[in-house]
């Protein structure tokens, strides 16, 4: 099998088909909602599992070449199977969204470890590289996203929605999702381009192992501030000051490159104070101040309405659920799940808490295998990444961060989201994979 580019291609690893194999998965992350807005709309449903036949055959590859680690896997899969037996056996959920709901923990959770193994660390700062190439022309995009009304082929739904895909307007400014199905997705492969050009400017390794010209640096450090003045999201602002705090905590640690982050940070700010004196981006902030201020109108503050009780009280809710032993039928609270109810004049379950929605699916009993799961592997990945700190590594955990905010209690029925949480799970354990033989 060959590509025509693909940018991890002759790097010392795994063989070219397994590459490919893996570059078509990020591309179809990626590129996933242009598809289902743009290129293909009429699809729009099928597309949700077009990656499903490439992670199956990463699935294969990594059996036959032992790349699972075993207990995850073997839980995951084994669990998944099971959600899907007893959902088909003792609830009316259809096949359609019972495979929808399962796959995810037969065929992904398997993949992060398949895909880790397959890439190295050179991969990973290749992908890095691209993401933050095309950060560039997709901030243009959502520049004109933002200037163009709902109606305008730019903002076109999925499935082609006149609707548009904006949501939660602030004085008649909609949140842009680029190329992306909702704006949650773009925010989130923003931590990418961010922990990219993190890297990029701090790490002296990266840039030597996977050259990228400074000033494309620059651009695209210009374009991710000008991103968070105009995606409204409090998220990204939380994501990013998040990111930051733990590279110089990572950097202080390690005690060495605090000169070239320290530079870094100056450069950042010195960019945001020149970006806040340019007209749109000063309005695009004040929109993002608003966002704030109706936050916090109907939240409360912050740290205790806001962070508080979206990132800690919502993991504990699920509690509160009265559900069947065994839940409503895996996948019956995803958007196919949805979907399925609507059309049966049924009252769906919608919720943005991920252990609730968890719960509600596959019970306490399945249901809480499934957040165990994800909160050993979390963990695991954490005490891998102090390890190499330990070791004067500060790479691995780097990639934490996007750990911590999506492995534990993030939407994995989104599939993209589930995409891009794939990644960096996977991403981290190419680059913990090995120690350098030179440190700065």
């Amino acid at each position: 099998m060959r590509l025509l580019w693909n940018p991890i291609h002759g790097t010392s690893g795994q063989s070219q088909y397994a590459k490919n194999l893996v570059w078509l998965y990020i591309l179809l992350v990626v590129f996933e909602g242009a598809l289902r807005k743009w290129v293909f709309p009429s699809l729009s449903n099928e597309l949700l599992v077009i990656r499903d036949p490439i992670a199956l055959l990463l699935l294969i590859y990594g059996i036959k070449r032992r790349m699972l680690w075993g207990f995850y896997s073997f839980v995951a899969i084994a669990t998944g199977i099971f959600a899907l037996l007893i959902t088909r056996s003792s609830t009316d959920v259809n096949l359609e969204t019972a495979y929808f709901g399962s796959r995810i923990w037969y065929f992904y959770v398997p993949c992060f470890f398949v895909i880790g193994n397959i890439m190295t660390r050179e991969d990973v700062f290749r992908v890095l590289r691209f993401f933050i190439w095309l950060s560039i022309p997709m901030t243009v995009f959502v520049i004109m996203q933002n200037n163009s009304p709902q109606s305008s082929w730019v903002n076109l739904g999925v499935g082609g929605n006149e609707e548009g895909s904006g949501f939660a307007p602030i004085d008649d400014h909609y949140r842009p999702s680029a190329i992306f199905a909702f704006v949650t997705l773009y925010v989130s492969y923003q931590v990418f381009v961010l922990l990219g050009l993190i890297l990029y400017m701090v790490d002296k390794e990266v840039r030597k192992l996977v050259p990228m010209s400074p000033y494309i640096i620059y651009v695209a450090l210009v374009c991710y501030l000008i991103s968070i003045a105009i995606s409204f999201s409090r998220t990204l602002v939380f994501e990013t000051g998040f990111l930051l705090l733990c590279t110089f905590v990572f950097y202080a640690i390690r005690g060495r490159g605090i000169g070239r982050m320290l530079i870094s940070f100056i450069i950042l700010i010195i960019t945001s104070v020149f970006l806040l004196q340019n007209e749109y981006v000063q309005k695009q902030v004040d929109v993002l101040e608003k966002r704030f201020d109706q936050a916090e109108a109907a939240e409360g503050d912050v740290l205790e309405g806001t962070l508080y009780d979206r990132m800690v009280e919502s993991m504990f809710r699920f509690t509160e659920l009265e559900t069947p032993t065994m839940g409503n039928g895996i996948g019956i609270a995803s958007r196919v799940g949805i979907k399925y109810l609507e059309d049966k004049n049924e009252e769906p379950y919608i919720t943005d808490e991920e252990w609730s929605r968890i719960a509600w699916e596959s019970g306490f009993y399945i249901g809480g295998i499934f957040i165990l799961l994800r909160l050993l592997l979390t963990f695991h990945l954490l005490f891998r990444g102090i390890n190499r700190l330990w070791w004067r590594d500060v790479i691995p955990i780097m990639f934490i961060p996007p750990i911590i905010m999506w492995v534990p209690n993030n939407n994995w029925s989104l599939t993209t989201l589930l995409g891009l949480c794939s990644l960096a799970v996977s991403f981290f354990i190419s680059v913990s994979n090995y120690i350098p033989k030179q440190q700065d």
